[in-house]
């Protein structure tokens, strides 16, 4: 966003998030989108919630075990 410096700093966060799940992916022979999905569904620092929990209001499945429980909306 134009004049809005703060914006530059955020995309740069994500560029860097992004590629050190690709570079770690790569060394460990791993799945791209695998680590993609694992790093949606941990809760952000800030947050108590993973990025696919605020977007769909439910976590979604994954190889990393879960509860049946944890797998339900929250009303």
């Amino acid at each position: 966003i134009p004049g809005y410096p703060r914006s530059k700093g955020i995309a740069q966060s994500a560029v860097k998030i992004v590629n050190m799940l690709l570079k770690r992916a790569y060394e460990s022979n791993g799945e791209p989108l695998m680590a993609f999905l694992n790093y949606c569904n941990m809760p952000l620092q800030h947050m108590n919630a993973s990025p696919a929990q605020l977007l769909m209001g439910r976590r979604t499945r994954t190889l990393v075990p879960t509860t049946a429980k944890q797998l339900q909306p929250r009303i």
